[in-house]
Formats: C-alpha cells, structure tokens, sequence
C-alpha cells in the first residue's frame, strides 16, 4: 500500500483510483478502523510529517521512518512527498501476510486497541477474548507462547520462527486472495486485511479454516504445519441467498410465461 504525504490522505480520491492505499474517502467506513486511524495511524502519520520537515534529503527521510508498526502492518511499502519525488520505500513493511510466534490477551476492547502501543507486531498478536478458541489453539500450538497476562502490557519477544518458513501472497482480487505458506510447524498467520467476518471466508487446500480478529482489526489464522494454499473469498450469506431467490423467481416466471404460452397456442387451434 501507500501513502501520499502531499494529499489529504483519509480525502483523496486520485491515489485509491490507481493503487492500493491506507486512506481515500468513503462515506461508509468501519468503525474498528476509524478507530485505529485516531488512536494509532494519525500519530504515525504526524511524525513522518514532522519528519519530512526536518529532513535534508531523501536519505535523512527513509532512514527516519522507524516506530511506525500500525502502518507497517497495514503494508505500507512506500510513501509519497510530492509528485516531482520518487516514492520514498518502507524496508520494514510487514508484507501481506507474516508468522508470529507468541501473543497477548485482551479481556476489554479499550485494553486491545491500546496494546497495539505496547507489543512488537512483527512477532506478537494481540487477541481479544472474543476469540478464545483461537487463542487456546495458538497457545498449544508447537510454537504458540502466551506472553505476559492481560495487565502486563509491557511485552517484548525475539522471534523464534525458523527463516525457513514462510507465507506469500500467489493472486490477489477484491473477492478473492491467495496464499501459499510452507512451514515446519505449525504457525499462527496475521493477514494484512480487514477482519469482516460477515462474508469472508477461508480454506486452507479446500478444507475449511477458522478466521479470527487479532491486533484490533486484521484476520489471523491458526494454520497447519506444511506445504499449503490459503484461500480467503468474499461470498456474503445474503449474496448466496439473493441470488438463489433471483434464480428461483426467474424459473417461475419461466414456467408461468411457458403455460400461458402454451394455453395461448391451444386455443387458437382449437378456434381454428
């Protein structure tokens, strides 16, 4: 994704035409991710801002875009300061999806949004309680570690992860993402996507995956050791139904036009 330091980042509607972004403007937004803009993203932002002011060069800027965890979990890859500037790169952008190795639990949304503050995304999910099952599996997972408890938020971990292991993005479309992942053990996945659970749903090689919330707002997975494709589709209930409604209709009013067409044909031959 990018972000244009030179536009209204949340008003623009020219960079979300053409590329991926953080921002642009909709009337409709989700609450959970307008409050991540205003608890987390609109300080990171007004410190790079601040940086683009202090900086004498491109050098200066890049080697100042450092504690900006929200944005580069969101994959913010570059960043634009105006249109006579190449795009400036984000090395520590967390890509669109990655490992981590350990988490901590929230019992309250105020305590989950505020941990965000307080732990290493790269290596650490944070998880609400309404996702206990999850948490229990990623805690007897082979690598899975509870760090600290829900009044320790002051959590620091190294990863443990092998580098062997990884998880990559194969095919992207607005209704459709996929993964292809290989590790030794198994691995709990954070996905750089908005978790909306009302429609989205994920297999891993055609059997059904669980898709929980963690770090306030993005989809995380509890996945199985080895060689696997993720897929996440966008496929709504109420699609599915409308559509079977549509289809049903349709047939009928076939049938109907097909009766009243062929009581039609019958008494004119009976007429004539």
């Amino acid at each position: 994704r990018i972000v244009d330091l030179s536009a209204d980042i949340f008003n623009d509607s020219f960079n979300p035409y053409w590329h991926k972004c953080i921002g642009g403007y909709s009337p409709a937004k989700l609450q959970r991710y307008q409050d991540l803009i205003d608890r987390h993203i609109v300080k990171e932002l007004q410190r790079l801002s601040a940086r683009t002011r202090t900086a004498k060069t491109i050098d200066e800027f890049q080697d100042g875009i450092k504690n900006i965890p929200v944005l580069s979990a969101l994959n913010t890859k570059y960043f634009i300061l105006g249109a006579e500037m190449p795009p400036i790169e984000n090395s520590d952008a967390f890509g669109p999806a990655w490992f981590v190795d350990s988490f901590v639990p929230a019992e309250t949304p105020d305590e989950e949004i505020a941990l965000i503050d307080s732990v290493d995304l790269r290596h650490t999910a944070v998880i609400g309680s309404d996702f206990a099952e999850a948490r229990s599996a990623f805690a007897k997972s082979s690598e899975g570690n509870l760090v600290g408890d829900s009044s320790d938020s002051s959590v620091n971990v190294s990863a443990s992860i092998p580098s062997a292991d990884f998880i990559q993005m194969t095919s992207y479309a607005p209704n459709e993402l996929r993964y292809h992942y290989n590790t030794s053990a198994a691995r709990t996945a954070i996905f750089s996507e908005v978790y909306y659970p009302d429609g989205w749903v994920a297999t891993v090689d055609g059997a059904p995956l669980e898709i929980f919330r963690a770090n306030w707002l993005f989809r995380a997975a509890n996945l199985p050791a080895g060689d696997h494709e993720v897929v996440m589709r966008f496929e709504p209930k109420v699609y599915s139904v409308g559509e079977k409604a549509s289809r049903a209709s349709s047939l009928a009013l076939f049938i109907l036009l097909a009766f009243a067409l062929a009581g039609l044909f019958g008494t004119t031959r009976r007429n004539a």
